[in-house]
């Protein structure tokens, strides 16, 4: 016959097990967890039966969406789920979402590298380049003049400059110009303008760009290459 002690034990153990079991079987939620599936809900009313939102929803293009992001954008506790819809909003066929993404860019504040996701404002940069939307070049030429130099140390708007190049919009140069930097080689600031002189595929820029083809740094020497070869190619014949 057990002692009272050998019974207690026994039935201590049984009642831990039993709400280790329930714990188990009861999956907790968290807020982002539930967020996600009111998200993936307001995408299925919309016809598409997904169920992941990081493999799937990214290749849907549907300007219906737009309204659905813009909802739960800034409900997320994962910063990197934000930086996700931010850039689902990123595709040519998205043009009506040019100006509210202008907007959030403006207001987004500069901040450290987070999750290993670049921030939030470059993102909101990366999503105005991708959109490319030439109605507002006026606009782009405003957010990219006189930068403070914590500004130059981020990577905010070095899409937007990437992006007045892609349009070949010339009243950018001198802005662009006036960031190359030799003494204090910011590398990536000097590759991202380097890059957008060869957009230009102009003869007249090689010569801002011959002296980072001996940088230092190799990320500014390959980008110094590859832009006088886009600006040779182009010129080929002529």
């Amino acid at each position: 016959m057990k002692t009272r002690k050998e019974v207690l034990d026994i039935v201590g153990d049984y009642l831990l097990q039993q709400s280790l079991n329930q714990k188990q079987e009861k999956k907790e939620f968290s807020h982002d967890d539930l967020l996600m599936k009111e998200l993936l809900n307001e995408i299925r009313q919309l016809g598409y039966y997904v169920d992941d939102f990081w493999l799937q929803v990214q290749n849907i293009i549907d300007v219906r969406l737009i309204d659905v992001y813009k909802k739960y954008i800034h409900k997320f506790d994962k910063k990197s789920i934000t930086d996700r819809i931010i850039a689902y909003l990123g595709c040519k066929e998205y043009k009506e979402a040019t100006e509210y993404c202008i907007e959030m860019y403006r207001k987004e504040i500069l901040q450290e590298e987070y999750d290993g996701v670049g921030g939030l404002k470059w993102r909101w940069g990366r999503t105005i380049y991708e959109i490319c939307d030439g109605r507002y070049v006026d606009t782009y030429l405003e957010l990219i003049q006189e930068k403070s130099e914590i500004e130059k140390q981020c990577r905010n708007f070095s899409e937007i400059i990437l992006l007045l190049s892609k349009l070949k919009e010339r009243r950018a140069i001198p802005i662009i110009l006036s960031y190359l930097d030799i003494e204090n080689n910011k590398y990536w600031l000097n590759g991202v303008v380097i890059e957008a002189l060869g957009n230009y595929r102009d003869l007249e820029y090689v010569k801002y760009i011959t002296p980072f083809l001996t940088d230092k740094d190799s990320y500014t020497r390959n980008k110094a290459k590859a832009a006088i070869k886009k600006i040779e190619n182009a010129n080929k014949g002529k």
